[in-house]
């Protein structure tokens, strides 16, 4: 929906341990320095992998930790 109204943004994709040790995973959704969904889990995911939908990705988004 934001692609198709030309809004860039990046979904993110987490994974952690649950209390019992098994693998869980947890995805986020990111506008410019809003996020639009699953914010409030995301600190306690590594993330794994990012998706962006912008034409030129700045190399210093990736690096700069803001996750």
């Amino acid at each position: 929906m934001l692609q198709r109204r030309g809004i860039n943004s990046t979904l993110y994709l987490g994974t952690a341990k649950d209390e019992t040790g098994k693998l869980i995973a947890h995805a986020w959704l990111r506008s410019g320095s809003y996020y639009v969904s699953g914010a409030e889990e995301m600190n306690r995911f590594t993330v794994v992998s990012k998706f962006s939908n912008k034409k030129n990705i700045e190399y210093e988004e990736f690096t700069n930790g803001d996750y």
